[in-house]
């Protein structure tokens, strides 16, 4: 009689990073949540962020240099690592995954999945077999070539006990006798629009403590950390955050200032918990936020427009908290769900011919 196990099919996920972030927690929601249906093996770039949680997690894994250039030695050496992993479908996340991939793919007989998680070079996706989008505007960024072999399914998370979600609200009416908080939960990137924050915070007196929560390069954190040392207001916390919930749930909004977003994993995780959010105007993130009812967009990259924004979040902020009360996020927006996400992407990979025994 052949085991369950055995019956599996084999899907291979290549993972073109060591850090933790939305791409790399997509990734892993996937297979942990399609692990019942198939074999799962990954192969990422070395990293203890990635390492940490993979072990936590065991799930089976290899460590191959992605994130070095490539080499005619390093990607023969790829090619036979796939080819002894023997598997029946191969699925990619991020660049650096992408790029040895694409160089490897002459040698290489297999359905190829790639999920695209931003805005980069259409080089990318003109091998894969299927490219898996994650917002409306990461499609619509696709010329119509690529289009054509392309599915729309957004990056989902697990519904939280609404009970708890109410409860968190509650905790955090607004106190007029002190400032407001807000988190900006994020790796730390000109890209992810840290500095700009304090450069539009500069000799405007706000009503509102900002706190920067994530890491980066050292590089990159100690032009962050200068500036906001500069900012009475302001302050960084330079660490990988272990609980987002909790995080998310003790502040009175959430801002992300990114100059480009895809999607946004702290936008959706935000307002699943009450959190309104104040957010650019840009990618992904129109599709999240429901301006003047979940939050409020200000231009990205725009002084001005950003000042206003924290001012429309204070004075606003209870209300729309109100509003993800009586319309609780994921309810209403079920194709931001972990069950709609993983449903969707079984399908497909039954379409590229896997079979599934559940």
């Amino acid at each position: 009689m052949v085991s369950s196990q055995r019956s599996k099919q084999n899907v291979l996920v290549v993972l073109g990073s060591g850090r933790w972030g939305g791409g790399e927690k997509n990734c892993i929601d996937l297979i942990t949540g399609l692990q019942n249906n198939y074999n799962f093996i990954l192969i990422h770039s070395p990293g203890e962020a990635i390492n940490y949680v993979l072990e936590g997690k065991k799930i089976k894994h290899y460590e191959f240099p992605l994130n070095e250039t490539p080499t005619p030695k390093k990607i023969r050496t790829f090619i036979k690592l796939i080819k002894d992993l023997k598997p029946d479908l191969i699925h990619s996340h991020l660049n650096r995954a992408n790029l040895y991939l694409s160089l490897a793919k002459p040698w290489l007989d297999y359905s190829w999945i790639s999920t695209v998680h931003g805005f980069t070079s259409q080089i990318y996706n003109i091998l894969p077999t299927h490219l898996i989008c994650v917002s409306k505007a990461i499609q619509s960024d696709l010329p119509k070539v690529f289009r054509r072999k392309s599915s729309l399914i957004y990056n989902g998370i697990k519904q939280i006990n609404p009970d708890t979600k109410h409860s968190i609200s509650k905790q955090n009416r607004i106190h007029s006798n002190k400032k407001m908080k807000a988190i900006i939960l994020a790796t730390i990137h000109p890209n992810k629009g840290q500095i700009f924050v304090c450069e539009a915070l500069k000799n405007y007196r706000s009503k509102v403590a900002i706190e920067f929560i994530g890491t980066g390069t050292q590089e990159n954190t100690m032009n962050l950390l200068k500036l906001s040392q500069e900012l009475p207001d302001v302050q960084l916390n330079n660490n990988i955050a272990s609980n987002i919930e909790t995080l998310i749930s003790q502040t009175d909004f959430v801002i992300i200032p990114s100059f480009k977003e895809a999607l946004s994993y702290v936008a959706i995780e935000s307002l699943s918990l009450g959190v309104p959010v104040l957010a650019s105007k840009t990618g992904g993130l129109t599709e999240v936020v429901k301006e003047g009812f979940y939050g409020y967009f200000f231009l990205p990259g725009n002084h001005i427009s950003f000042q206003k924004g924290l001012e429309k979040m204070v004075s606003e902020s209870e209300t729309l908290r109100q509003n993800l009360i009586k319309e609780p996020f994921l309810q209403v927006n079920e194709h931001f769900t972990e069950k709609s996400m993983l449903k969707k992407v079984h399908k497909l990979y039954v379409k590229l011919g896997l079979n599934s025994p559940q």
